[in-house]
């Protein structure tokens, strides 16, 4: 059961460097390498001869993503079943990554801990007088990883230690809002509902910091809850059943949990909004002022720009979404 769990940490950790722009294939056609592929780039395995988890013995960390252009590594990485264990996972990275450093090559130690099926922590870290330092972005540890360029752009600016987050490229966007429209077509949700159950787990994983159960019984009953004091807080009480799922879908309830975990991959439990992408949809796309109206008052339950609510319906709406959530980062 526990090479299970990490075997899930390590698909979050694959699909995390995806997401960003990582070509996830093995060198040199890509820039991912796992423990038991090290053996074949000895300039890695030079400098890990010293290296453990523990930084006292020889040792491998789970994985490492290489500038393949010149064989180069550029982060090193550890992953944890459980996401209580983030903090052991970056000690454990900056071990190894301290080896390197030593060999003269600037690495950044990333820890990723958990699952999308439960919850991800991630922490990316670099040196900074003889010790770890987190990457923040408002003041805050950063929960994604770097895309190349902002990795290229933290190793060769040493007082580089913030990032404004980025969005995905569109092609991402587009496979996740295609795997979300199968498993709600699978759930007999019709086009025209989609968007606005997409938004309704959105702004619940917003609001609770990605914390929602993965038990079916359970699930939509969180979401309808965490959506409806959103709207109260947001004094929106009148509107407070606009995104309400339908807690007697039994389909719904047992494929939930794809959904939330592919929204997890997209951060979106940690996204802020600082764009107006709700008004400019608002203004553009919806056909009555009754849609409208509820877009407004969505807009005002959550971060700017983050739910155009009832837009039109199929994939191209899923995919703008998901535009619209996380451009606003």
């Amino acid at each position: 059961m526990a090479r299970v769990s990490e075997g899930r940490a390590e698909v979050a950790a694959r699909e995390l460097l995806q997401i960003r722009g990582w070509d996830i294939a093995r060198p040199p056609k890509g820039n991912l390498l796992w423990r038991n592929e090290y053996r074949d780039f000895p300039q890695l395995t030079d400098c890990l001869a010293l290296a453990s988890k523990s930084g006292d013995s020889e040792g491998y960390p789970d994985f490492i993503v290489i500038d393949r252009s010149r064989s180069l590594p550029l982060m090193i990485g550890e992953t944890k079943a459980d996401p209580n264990r983030i903090d052991l996972a970056c000690k454990e990275a900056g071990n190894y990554a301290r080896e390197f450093i030593r060999k003269g090559i600037d690495v950044l130690a990333v820890g990723i801990a958990g699952s999308a099926e439960e919850h991800i922590e991630v922490r990316v870290q670099k040196p900074e007088n003889g010790h770890w330092r987190p990457i923040e972005y408002r003041k805050s540890p950063i929960e994604w990883l770097p895309t190349p360029d902002e990795t290229q752009r933290l190793l060769h600016n040493p007082d580089l230690f913030a990032l404004d987050p980025e969005v995905p490229p569109p092609e991402v966007l587009e496979a996740k809002a295609d795997e979300i429209n199968r498993v709600l077509r699978e759930c007999h949700i019709s086009d025209a509902r989609r968007p606005a159950v997409v938004a309704a787990f959105m702004l619940a994983l917003s609001r609770t910091g990605g914390k929602i159960t993965n038990q079916s019984e359970y699930v939509l009953t969180e979401i309808n809850t965490a959506c409806r004091k959103a709207f109260r807080e947001a004094g929106k009480s009148e509107v407070e059943d606009s995104l309400t799922l339908d807690e007697a879908n039994e389909t719904l309830q047992n494929e939930a949990h794809k959904i939330i975990r592919i929204l997890r991959l997209l951060n979106v439990p940690t996204l802020t909004g600082s764009h107006d992408y709700l008004g400019h949809f608002t203004s553009t796309s919806f056909a009555t002022p009754a849609q409208t109206q509820l877009a407004n008052s969505s807009r005002h339950a959550t971060s700017p720009g983050l739910w155009p609510i009832l837009w039109t319906c199929g994939r191209r709406t899923l995919s703008l979404i998901l535009h619209a959530a996380l451009a606003g980062f």
